[in-house]
Order: structure tokens, then sequence, then C-alpha cells
């Protein structure tokens, strides 16, 4: 959650956070739709989405995401996203993405082989340790770890490895209401910061640009229809 983070090319993390590979238990999926708004410099520039089918024994997950930016006239960020995730008992057991980043296109997806995962970018294999992060943010027991976890960037899927801070607790105020967050802060090959309300419902996510200040995630109110972003 690779620079523009969560769904953007300059940052090339995802949203989320999925519970890690080994865990089989405290994820619990939400049971509306969250759609996230993504902001730059306080402005919106996109939108993420994600929908969940099933139950903990068996969970799909979808993912898709629209960001763009310009700057004087000039094209920063033209970045689409559309993925799918499947759990099964608590566990992540295969997943397939695409990214189209200004144009270039980066094919991710996870499956098992010979007893373990391995992760496919672009074709190239990557063998995955029994325990890591998958990049895709929707529960806080994903963060249960302890020391250096190796983190798995399922927008562009790169790997590398971050160590997860608890970092204390927080007032957000999300469209309106005002909630208690815990913050989390990933330090290491990727940075970035998330927040989770008591019901461990991600809220919110900062994670540092390329250029210029760094890129938020927001929740919308929950199964809102559309976002107050342009999606044409």
């Amino acid at each position: 959650m690779s620079r523009i983070g969560l769904l953007c090319a300059l940052a090339a993390t995802t949203l989320a956070i999925a519970p890690p590979a080994g865990a089989s238990e405290g994820c619990t999926p939400p049971a509306a739709t969250l759609d996230y708004t993504v902001l730059w410099g306080g402005s919106p520039i996109g939108y993420q989405r994600i929908a969940f089918e099933g139950d903990g024994e068996h969970l799909m997950v979808r993912t898709e995401a629209e960001i763009s930016a310009s700057f004087l006239f000039v094209p920063l960020i033209d970045l689409t996203h559309q993925s799918e995730e499947i759990w099964i008992d608590g566990r992540l057991r295969g997943f397939n993405g695409r990214t189209v980043d200004n144009g270039r296109e980066t094919l991710v997806s996870v499956s098992a082989v010979a007893g373990g995962l391995t992760a496919y970018r672009n074709g190239e294999a990557t063998a995955l340790p029994a325990i890591f992060l998958p990049g895709s943010l929707w529960c806080r027991a994903s963060l249960d770890v302890q020391g250096s976890v190796l983190l798995l960037d399922m927008v562009k899927g790169r790997t590398g490895t971050v160590e997860v801070h608890e970092a204390g607790q927080d007032e957000l105020v999300i469209r309106g209401a005002r909630t208690q967050a815990t913050r989390y802060e990933l330090t290491g090959a990727f940075e970035r910061e998330v927040w989770f309300d008591p019901d461990g419902i991600g809220l919110r996510a900062r994670v540092p640009a390329k250029v210029g200040p760094w890129i938020t995630l927001e929740l919308d109110w929950p199964g809102k229809e559309a976002n107050p972003v342009d999606r044409r």
C-alpha cells in the first residue's frame, strides 16, 4: 500500500491490506461495498471500489479503480485497475489483476504451486513465503504481524519488506461524521499510513507520491452508488 500508492501508478500499491496469507480468522467481510475517493492535494482525482461476494469460507473480493490527474494541462496520472481475489477459509488462494498505467499494461496473478503460493508479474514468477501481506485494505486484523514481513503490491506485482507499527488513536471526520480510528504506519520498502474504525473498516490511507503531496484515499458513505468524481 511503487510510489503513487494503493491505486496510482506513481505509488503502485493498493488501498487495502488483506490478512496475512497464513491467517485463518479475524477478517470478516463488511456487509456493504466500500467506496473510496482518491485525493491529491485535497482535490478528488479518482475512486476505488471494493465489493464482496460470499463469506469467510469462500470469499470473492473485486476491486476496481480509476485515477486521472494533470498539472498545467500535462497528464501526470492515467491509471485503471481491475482485480479479483479468492479467499478460502480466511486464506488468499488466488488473484488476477490488470492495471493500465499511462498506457502500460501490468498483469498480476497469484496461484497455488507445489503447496505454496507464487506471484506472477507479466509472466515473471516470484515464490511467496508462508506469511506475507497481500496489498488489498479491508481488514484491520491484517496488520497483526510481528517484525518484518513481505508485502505484495497487487497493482504492480512488486514485493518488498515492511514493518507495521500501531501509531495511536485519531479522531477523523469522514464525510461529515466524527469517528475514532486507529492509525497504523508501514515503513520499509513501501511507506503508508492507514486508519481503521472500531469495527475494523478501513477509513483512510495515505501514501507518498512521486511528485507533489501525498495521495489520500478516503471512505465514502457505505454502499454509496456514486463518488463525487466524474467517472466518465
